[in-house]
């Protein structure tokens, strides 16, 4: 056999063709398998290629028909023997495998295959290393197993660890942590076993297992150690109010904090410490005595113990009570004491206070003799068994400068003492003066007071009230801002109003009880006439570019009218220029800063600035300041180099002497608009330097003549990042033209995308060239392709692009080769060959629905993506012909999407599915189909749609309806008959109100109740009876009809009425409120219909019929 194949051979930049002939066939020798584990193994073998070229491969699998193929390859050519390998990974542990050489040639048409071999991996058990078991006195009763380290083998361990009393064991604990397959863990499987006894010896032994074998360690033991001992004894020295509580405590070995733990239950609650660092091995005894304790009460009480060095130990002893005797014990009073709160009001105290057996209520008495006479009782009463209490009560009323006698008498249930007399004297009230006002102009004033405190021993806060009232409204702070003792204080007022008269007054504040204020009396002062210019501070400079400065003025204030802001500035030699100020002006009375920025400078030059200011009393000006623009720089636009057909470089320079920033940049374009901006590298010039800046412009037009210049745009720093400014200096205009046309296209074939059972998106990029482009896609199941698709429009010139095309009809589980080839004027460019396999087609399932009632049910089903990207929604209707759709989580057609759980990722669908995208694991799938007919049967089925059109469908399935009174009964009385207590006419509630109007009014029928009971109301002017009550509008199955009549025989007129859910009407209707639709307007989520206010009146009034009667019929439909 002699053929000729074309074959490529790339090799650095060039790709050559050459021609070879297949005169021989190769020799393909498949050798014995090398380096096998428990899941991979190098497929080995030769060929000799006899001075042809192929792609070299190894196939394997279970049997001889291979079925996989190693994902490597190698190209081996020229002559002699030459061996080649492949290592495939993933096998199947303890597993035979078929494998052989491949040897293709290049252009595919010919295949040659080596000798089948087998070889079978391993299947590796586990390999424990030693085993540790630990023990502490700090954890009695446990111990803590680990191993050293474990090689898990071919597949998950499990670690188990055995042990008991003898080599028989007879318990065990599982290690939560699985290792996974061929891993070494180290200090790993930790165990804890639990209610083991103290000094024992345990035998125990570590057991792991995978899927290739179990093994065991050694046998071993460990010995629990002994463990604190806490005894509680018995109370002791037990009375009314006090108990002591006993105890003994053996450390054995572990420093232990002692205390007892108390309270009325076993929960205790109360703590109280014992002994701290306790260390002994014999029984220490130990007590404490707890306070608080109430009379005639039962308290439980325990040792416990806390590790000394680690808290989280605790140990116990058992719970023991005691019992305190009856209440026996009167109160104890301690000292009284007074102080003055001022002129009127005095705190007095008493301490220490011992309640006794029961609460303690508290009087001071107080009066001018130690007859007393008054008496104020303490806020609150002390609590039982309380000592070392502070009691207090303010006495109020009192006479300025007045001595009072005081005592306090103490009483509980079992007695009443008093403590011993004492005295406290009121002060005589401080004396305020208000002076008269100093240095009044027309913006300010300077306030006056003074005070003499009269005895009182307790700093003044010092202050004045003012404004254009006696009510005042305003507060100013006083220098100084306290006094203890006489003195006089002044406050400064500013912000005034020209020619208005203010009043003042002196306030002075004590802080003893709730706090005392003390007032001078009123004064009142007029500001003089408007006389005060502008102010302003300090002028500076905040930025200065080549062209513009940023200058500001701290502070302006307007004097005694508003006042007009400007800024002059000045070059060296030439005139004074005005701008407004910003802000341009300043109210009466106020202060601020201002700033503006200074425009169109020259630069390089010195500038002088002030700030001015001009109000109705004059013009004030801030000091001048001075700043000199930055210098511009030198701009050149150089000669174009490197000039093609669709790119050249362009060129210049730039110089700065000591001025700011610049970015440079080349602006690009047809004309002397330019319109396109060209970035150099480097392009950020400063200080005094000069840059050549060089860029490639690239994707322009051929035989074009081109406009460019280099631009310098200035650069502020702000924050520390750069920030270009509306100021540029520009080199001259330079041109260029590109040559004719002479670049090919330049193609790269992408890899597939959204690939679907049946379809998929193919993807490209190109570079058109120097010409307009057309783009083919060429595809098939071989490199043949065979099939095409051509783009519909020829793209532009010089243009970088991405295309696709989606790709339809295809068959499931197939592979596909794919490439694009894009041609101009200049030549064509092939991509590269892809290849994609479509997926399986998803599995659909329909499954019984859930949750039927009357007007919805859930549809349920499942599915398999099959790692595809599907929308699921279900169909449904009266027939197979469906019309209706539900989609999954309850949110309507038109409402977006949910996310639900299921394997695979879940996302927002944008046709009103839930989009599931991957997952090879069945996925269940619900959905709410809502406003069904009640006692209907509906058709649905389960629906995934790929986003190409193509839909794949669960078996039609079917479901009824149930009627509303059934989905009732059923929630009421657990049946959907009507019978016994869940008949229409029956009275389970005994009330005399039937099932069937309960069911109406939505009224439980277990419950006794009143239906609605009509009413007289005012109608234009006019009494009529009035009846309103609950519709539900989901109730189908009956008939609300109000009726009224002159006697109660009758006859009856219908005034309103609604039959199977429709809207009330009728000659009596007068409205109906609530919300009764099914759907939440904002997010579509379907809701349950809601209950009606429905309001009828008689259409006859009270002053036109003597008597009337009004009645509500429900009948079943």
């Amino acid at each position: 056999m002699f053929s000729r194949s074309p074959i490529l051979l790339l090799t650095g930049l060039f790709v050559a063709v050459a021609l070879t002939a297949h005169a021989a066939t190769p020799v393909v020798t498949t050798t014995v398998a090398t380096g096998v584990t428990d899941s991979d193994a190098a497929l080995n073998g030769t060929i000799d290629p006899l001075d042809d070229i192929f792609e070299v491969r190894a196939e394997y699998g279970l049997t001889a028909a291979y079925g996989y193929v190693t994902q490597g390859s190698s190209t081996l050519f020229g002559t002699g023997v030459q061996a080649c390998s492949f290592r495939p990974s993933g096998l199947a542990t303890n597993t035979t495998y078929h494998f052989r050489i491949i040897a293709t040639t290049l252009d595919r048409a010919s295949t040659y295959v080596g000798n089948d071999m087998t070889f079978t991996t391993l299947a590796n058990p586990p390999t424990l290393g030693a085993v540790g078991a630990g023990v502490s006195n700090l954890q009695p009763g446990e111990a803590s197993f680990s191993l050293d380290s474990l090689l898990s083998g071919s597949s998950q361990v499990t670690v188990t660890y055995e042990y008991g009393l003898t080599a028989s064991y007879g318990s065990s604990v599982v290690s939560p942590t699985k290792v996974e397959k061929d891993l070494i863990a180290y200090t790993t499987c930790h165990a804890k076993a639990t209610g083991l006894a103290p000094a024992t010896t345990y035998h125990f032994r570590a057991k792991a297992v995978n899927e290739q074998g179990t093994v065991y360690s050694a046998d071993d033991t460990f010995t629990t150690p002994l463990w604190p001992v806490l005894v509680t004894t018995a109370a002791t020295g037990v009375t009314d109010l006090a108990a002591t509580m006993n105890g003994t405590v053996v450390t054995n070995g572990v420093v232990l904090n002692v205390l007892f733990e108390y309270g009325l239950t076993m929960g205790y609650g109360q703590e109280l410490a014992a002994a701290n660092g306790m260390n002994n091995t014999s029984a220490a005894p130990v007590s404490v005595q707890p306070q608080g304790l109430q009379p005639a009460t039962t308290y439980h009480y325990r040792l416990k113990a806390k590790y000394y060095w680690d808290q989280s130990y605790v140990y116990y002893g058992a719970d023991q009570t005691f019992t305190t005797g009856v209440a026996a014990t009167p109160p104890t009073a301690g000292n009284v004491w007074g102080e003055s709160g001022g002129t009127t009001t005095a705190r007095v105290y008493c301490a220490p206070v011992f309640s006794g057996s029961s609460p303690t209520t508290v009087v001071f008495q107080y009066g001018l003799t130690t007859a007393y006479g008054s008496s104020a009782t303490a806020e609150s009463e002390v609590s039982t068994n309380v000592s070392g209490a502070t009691v207090w009560a303010d006495l109020t009323g009192l006479t300025p400068g007045t001595t009072y006698h005081v005592r306090c008498v103490l009483t509980n249930g079992e007695g009443t003492v008093s403590s011993g007399d004492t005295t406290v004297t009121t002060l005589q009230p401080p004396v305020v003066i208000t002076g008269a006002a100093t240095n009044v102009g027309d913006l300010s004033a300077v306030l006056n007071g003074s005070v003499n405190p009269n005895g009182t021993s307790t700093t003044a806060t010092l202050s004045f009230e003012w404004g254009a009232t006696t009510n005042y409204g305003n507060t100013v702070g006083a220098t100084p801002g306290s006094l203890l003792g006489a003195g006089t204080f002044t406050g400064n007022l500013t912000g005034l109003l020209p020619g208005t008269t203010y009043h003042y007054r002196a306030k002075v504040h004590y802080s003893f009880l709730a706090g005392v204020d003390y007032y001078g009396p009123d004064v009142a002062f007029t500001t003089g006439a408007p006389n005060t210019p502008p102010s302003l501070g300090g002028a500076s400079t905040t930025r200065v570019t080549t062209s513009t400065a940023a200058v500001s003025v701290s502070n302006i204030s307007a004097g005694s009218s508003d006042a007009e802001i400007f800024w002059e500035y000045q070059a060296a030699g030439g005139s004074v220029q005005t701008v407004p100020g910003n802000p341009a002006t300043r109210t009466l009375g106020s202060t601020g800063a201002a700033a503006v920025t200074l425009t169109q400078l020259l630069p390089g030059t010195a500038y002088t600035f002030r700030c001015g200011a001009t109000n109705g009393q004059g013009t004030s000006y801030s000091a001048s300041g001075s700043f000199t623009t930055l210098s511009a720089p030198t701009v050149t636009t150089a000669a174009a180099s490197n000039l093609a057909d669709l790119s050249v470089v362009l060129h210049g320079s730039a110089t700065t002497s000591g001025g700011g920033g610049f970015g440079l940049f080349f602006d690009l374009g047809t004309s002397t608009d330019y319109g396109t901006t060209v970035t150099p590298s480097g392009n950020y010039l400063t200080g005094s330097n000069t840059l050549t800046p060089a860029a490639t412009a690239s994707r322009l037009l051929p035989s074009t003549t081109y406009h460019y210049r280099l631009r310098a745009q200035e650069v502020i720093l702000i924050s520390g990042q750069p920030s270009l400014l509306a100021i540029s200096y520009y080199g001259a205009d330079q041109t260029f033209t590109t040559g004719a046309p002479a670049t090919p296209p330049v193609a790269t074939t992408q890899s597939a995308s959204t690939i679907a059972a049946a379809a998929a998106t193919l993807n490209a990029s190109f570079e058109t060239g120097s010409s307009p482009a057309t783009v083919v896609f060429e595809y098939g199941t071989t490199t043949a392709y065979g099939s095409q698709y051509s783009a519909p429009a020829a793209f532009d010139a010089s243009t970088a692009a991405t295309t696709t095309y989606a790709l339809l009809g295809l068959t499931a589980n197939t592979v596909y080769h794919y490439r694009v080839i894009v041609t101009n004027g200049e030549g064509t460019s092939s991509g590269q060959d892809v290849s994609f396999t479509t997926l399986s087609p998803p599995t659909v399932t329909t499954s019984a629905a859930t949750n039927v009632n009357a007007t919805n049910a859930m549809l349920n089903g499942t599915c398999n993506m099959q790692s595809g990207i599907y929308t699921t929604t279900f169909d449904y209707g009266l027939t197979t012909a469906y019309g209706q759709t539900a989609t999954p989580g309850g949110v309507l057609i038109g409402g977006g999407g949910i996310l639900i759980g299921g394997g695979g990722v879940i996302g927002i669908g944008g046709v009103g599915g839930i989009l599931i995208i991957g997952g090879n694991t069945s996925q269940n799938v619900n959905a709410i189909a809502p406003f069904l007919l009640p006692q209907t049967t509906y058709h649905f089925r389960l629906k995934l749609s790929d986003g190409y059109g193509n839909n794949y469908y669960g078996d039609d399935a079917i479901l009824t309806t149930v009627s509303p009174v059934q989905v009732w009964r059923q929630q009421k009385f657990n049946t959907t008959q009507d019978a016994g207590d869940a008949a229409d006419m029956a009275n389970p509630a005994g009330d005399g109100v039937l099932n069937l109007l309960k069911y109406a009014l939505n009224m439980d029928p277990a419950t006794s109740g009143v239906p609605p009971q009509p009413q007289l109301k005012d109608y234009a002017g006019a009494q009529h009876l009035s009846l309103t009550f609950q519709r539900d509008p989901a109730k189908t199955d009956v008939t609300y009809e109000v009726q009224a009549a002159d006697s109660p025989g009758g006859p009856w007129t219908t005034l309103a009425s609604s039959a199977g859910g429709a809207v009330t009407s009728g000659p009596g209707f007068v409205g109906e409120t609530g919300m009764s639709t099914g759907i939440n307007g904002q997010i579509g989520i379907l809701l349950p219909l809601q209950p009606l206010n429905v309001e009828v009146k008689d259409t006859v009034s009270m002053q036109d019929a003597p008597r009337r009667f009004m009645r509500l019929q429900v009948t079943r439909q």
